[in-house]
């Protein structure tokens, strides 16, 4: 459980980076962006109260975590959209697309981590409805 922990509380600091990277931007959808990216970082702060709990149950995870990998599906194609707009319309946010990219590859690899670290602690039959299957596939 140590290991989730630490696979969540890294994901937590990475998505509170990515926030404050965009949040100087007004385009429509880096606001978008922040929306899904604040969503994902208040269900990551409900997981790691659940997983502070000793013996924290999936069942008790379950919507914060489903919630948190979806936000991420979401999150990256609305990312590569706003690249596009600022490399295409000459916004003034490139550097800020610059820092973002290695950080949102890094939260996928945590994603893909703190998944397997999930199927490994509660086995695939709990957790193959939970989490996105190319999620775990990526590790195998």
């Amino acid at each position: 459980m140590l290991k989730l922990k630490e696979l969540y509380s890294d994901l937590q600091n990475q998505t509170e980076k990515a926030i404050k990277e965009i949040e100087n931007s007004d385009h429509p959808i880096a606001i978008l962006l922040q929306t899904i990216l604040k969503e994902q970082l208040e269900m990551i702060k409900k997981l790691m109260q659940e997983l502070s709990n000793d013996g924290a149950e999936l069942k008790n995870m379950t919507e914060f975590l489903t919630i948190i990998y979806h936000d991420n599906e979401i999150a990256n194609p609305t990312f590569r959209a706003w690249k596009r707009a600022v490399e295409w319309m000459s916004l003034p946010y490139l550097e800020s697309v610059r820092n973002l990219e290695p950080l949102f590859q890094k939260i996928k690899t945590n994603l893909e981590h703190s998944a397997a670290e999930l199927e490994r602690i509660y086995g695939a039959k709990q957790t193959k409805y939970i989490i996105p299957s190319f999620y775990i596939s990526a590790l195998r």
